[in-house]
């Protein structure tokens, strides 16, 4: 307790460096906090685009599904997985799909597109595609063969609101299959790759062009956060073991969302290595002018009795309270900022366009404050100070009583 009240005294001698050295550490902590919390959640939000665009936080196949997309590879034991899925913890949807491709063609015009056969009631608690709708509506099962079309596909075709297109498609029995749809609605997701290219069908529609007679490609599942993802994929691994099915994460079927956010995670580490590299030069800036400012002081406890050990701990304890001061105050200004911006939100409006092609279809990114992100960035900051700090701590234990006192 002792050597702890010394060290907390002689830190507040020198008030200004050591004011500065404490805001140093506050600020680039803030910093570090705020800029965590933006990366936190811009990418929450490209996954949590990604998962209701389509792909669900967790997809079910037929065994060998993503690797070679078959339109034969339909689901097995479809009725298990009916009673299986809905109970999944921390479920929020699920919707069976037939996915397949085709060529959509008008009399102007034709293009190859990717088939999506859906009941809209599940759709609904999987993806936002029911709120993208700009002219006509959402699907629903009271319409004759209706068609859900992106504007930019819809623009490629000529094909307006109650036209018709014709969707030819090679069925699961070999044969080719042709039918006519009227277009009940066209949708604007913000992804260029559903705008483009997609065309969704009623369920029973698809799996008729497709001849699949009541089969189904795919359970999309939606949960309540990415954070879910191996509690809910642990439960479905052991209630469907023995059926040839494969139950992927996001990341698995989207793996280039994944290594993107890994390589922004990789050049956030980056900026907080230079950070840190900041923050351990001020501090030893600090530690070291203090430790050759004490010469004689040193000297004089040195020969009064007090071992080398001891000055290593005083110096150290010194620059922990410096630590401590400057997370406290970091942390307490990191959050306050990373709560304000994810209040009011980051207005990414003028930058709509770049941030479309990351898959950010929302101009407004909430950062996110994480226990977890708090907890490593303070004890981070403290280890870099102690590790700095150690070298004039030895320095100073190293000094010979008899030269320090003479020290001048």
């Amino acid at each position: 307790m002792l050597f702890w009240q010394m060290a907390w005294r002689n830190v507040w001698r020198y008030r200004r460096r050591s004011l500065l050295t404490v805001l140093t550490i506050a600020l680039g902590l803030a910093f570090n906090i705020l800029m965590r919390g933006i990366g936190d959640g811009f990418h929450e939000q490209m996954v949590d685009n990604s998962v209701r665009a389509g792909i669900g936080h967790i997809a079910i196949h037929r065994s060998g599904y993503q690797r070679d997309p078959a339109l034969l590879k339909t689901l097995p034991d479809l009725s298990l997985l009916e009673h299986v899925v809905p109970q999944t913890p921390h479920l929020r949807g699920c919707s069976f799909r037939v996915l397949g491709d085709g060529l959509a063609s008008t009399a102007g015009n034709s293009t190859g597109v990717r088939i999506v056969g859906i009941v809209p009631e599940s759709e609904r608690s999987v993806s936002t595609i029911d709120r993208a709708v700009i002219a006509g509506e959402f699907l629903n099962e009271r319409m004759s063969r209706p068609a859900l079309i992106g504007e930019r596909l819809s623009q490629s075709l000529g094909a307006r609101l109650h036209d018709k297109i014709v969707l030819l498609v090679q069925a699961a029995d070999g044969s080719m299959g042709a039918q006519l749809f009227r277009v009940a609605g066209i949708f604007r997701s913000g992804s260029s790759d559903l705008d483009r290219g997609v065309v969704y069908l009623l369920r029973n529609d698809a799996q008729s062009l497709f001849s699949l007679e009541g089969g189904v490609s795919e359970a999309a599942l939606l949960l309540h956060s990415s954070q879910s993802v191996a509690v809910a994929q642990q439960f479905l691994d052991q209630q469907l073991r023995g059926i040839p099915a494969e139950i992927l994460p996001w990341y698995v079927v989207e793996p280039f969302l994944r290594q993107f956010i890994q390589l922004d995670d990789a050049f956030f580490y980056i900026i907080v290595l230079i950070l840190f590299f900041v923050i351990s030069v001020g501090i030893l800036n600090t530690v070291m002018m203090s430790v050759l400012e004490r010469v004689r002081e040193f000297g004089v406890m040195m020969a009064l009795g007090t071992k080398p050990g001891q000055i290593v701990r005083l110096v150290m304890q010194e620059s922990v309270a410096l630590a401590l001061v400057g997370v406290a105050m970091g942390a307490a200004l990191g959050s306050a900022a990373t709560i304000l911006f994810a209040y009011q939100g980051i207005d990414l409006s003028h930058y709509a366009a770049g941030a479309a092609a990351l898959g950010i279809t929302t101009t407004v990114i909430h950062p996110e404050l994480t226990l977890r992100n708090l907890i490593v960035s303070d004890v981070s900051v403290v280890l870099v100070v102690l590790v700095v700090a150690f070298y004039p701590a030895i320095k100073a234990a190293r000094f010979r009583p008899v030269n320090a006192i003479r020290h001048i």
